[in-house]
């Protein structure tokens, strides 16, 4: 199992929930993210992963989602 690499805003997740839940039901984990950043984790009910994965994984998230939101970028989109 693996983490989305970017996560998903929000209003993008609220959006589009049936097929986020239906690709972590298939053992997808897919970040949520709030302006910029990671706020959730959804995996699979039946997850084998150990605490130290979950949060390894939620790291990764959070350091690509740092690196790809630029102040300026989030300011001119409306997001302060």
């Amino acid at each position: 199992m693996r983490f989305q690499a970017d996560g998903i805003d929000l209003l993008e997740a609220e959006r589009d929930l049936l097929q986020i839940v239906e690709r972590v039901s298939r053992g997808e984990q897919v970040g949520i993210t709030r302006h910029g950043r990671l706020v959730a984790v959804l995996i699979p009910g039946h997850s084998q992963l150990t605490l130290q994965e979950i949060f390894d994984g939620m790291e990764r998230i959070r350091r690509r989602v740092r690196s790809k939101s630029k102040v300026k970028e989030l300011i001119e989109s409306g997001r302060t």
